[in-house]
């Protein structure tokens, strides 16, 4: 029993990495005062990418109303303590939603749950939601904080390439098409490459839309670090 606990523990850290993926767009962006809402070139899209390096799978990005709504879906490899002893390997799929207002990101390991971070545009844990991708990915890569290597191509499309203190990217239109993390900076290495883009998709609204009959459960970044979640109840009406 406690050998088999002890092996759930060490399993948690993983599948809380892999959710923490799921919500980098939002958590990541995460400052002090919310950015200004910053429309995209581009009215709506879809980019899928390869993830390689300590994390491993794929993502697609999708967005309409230049970027306010959008949708990220990421499929990863995990592992999962199996029955006897050693753990046994899974595929884990998952997605994060904003409606403008809300982040809802499905939890893969909870049937039909959805964890919702609230917009929030003022005080210590403002975040950039409102701002869309548009507002997020500005800041993120704001010309202030990088510096300016030159310029590269990636899927036949001109990015200009800028380093930051931890990552080298490759921003073509406001959208990140390559990011390397640096070998020197903390944390895992990644690589996150596109390897297809659609400018002008057909995209349906019920995809930036929670679906009927999950179960919606507030998520509080700091208190998720000390095991806390706060009860939540149905999607908003619409």
């Amino acid at each position: 029993m406690g050998t088999h606990t002890a092996r759930h523990r060490r399993s948690r850290p993983r599948v809380w990495a892999l959710l923490a993926g799921a919500v980098l767009l939002a958590a990541a962006a995460t400052t002090a005062t919310a950015a200004p809402a910053t429309k995209l070139a581009l009215a709506s899209g879809r980019i899928h990418y390869q993830l390689s390096g300590t994390t491993k799978g794929t993502m697609v990005l999708s967005w309409i109303q230049s970027g306010i709504k959008f949708r990220q879906e990421m499929k990863m490899p995990a592992t999962v303590p199996q029955a006897g002893s050693g753990t046994r390997p899974i595929s884990v799929s998952t997605w994060t939603l904003s409606d403008g207002k809300n982040v809802y990101t499905l939890n893969p390991m909870v049937e039909k749950q959805v964890l919702r971070m609230k917009v929030l545009r003022t005080g210590p844990q403002a975040n950039n939601v409102a701002a869309g991708l548009g507002g997020m990915f500005g800041q993120a890569f704001d010309p202030a904080k990088a510096k300016r290597v030159g310029k590269g191509k990636v899927l036949g499309r001109t990015c200009e390439i800028s380093d930051l203190d931890t990552a080298r990217v490759w921003v073509w239109q406001g959208l990140p098409l390559r990011i390397e993390t640096k070998p020197s900076a903390p944390g895992p290495v990644m690589k996150m490459l596109a390897t297809k883009v659609e400018t002008a998709p057909k995209l349906s609204p019920a995809l930036f839309k929670v679906p009927a009959g999950y179960q919606v459960r507030d998520f509080d970044p700091n208190a998720a670090m000390h095991g806390g979640m706060s009860p939540g109840g149905p999607p908003p009406r619409r």
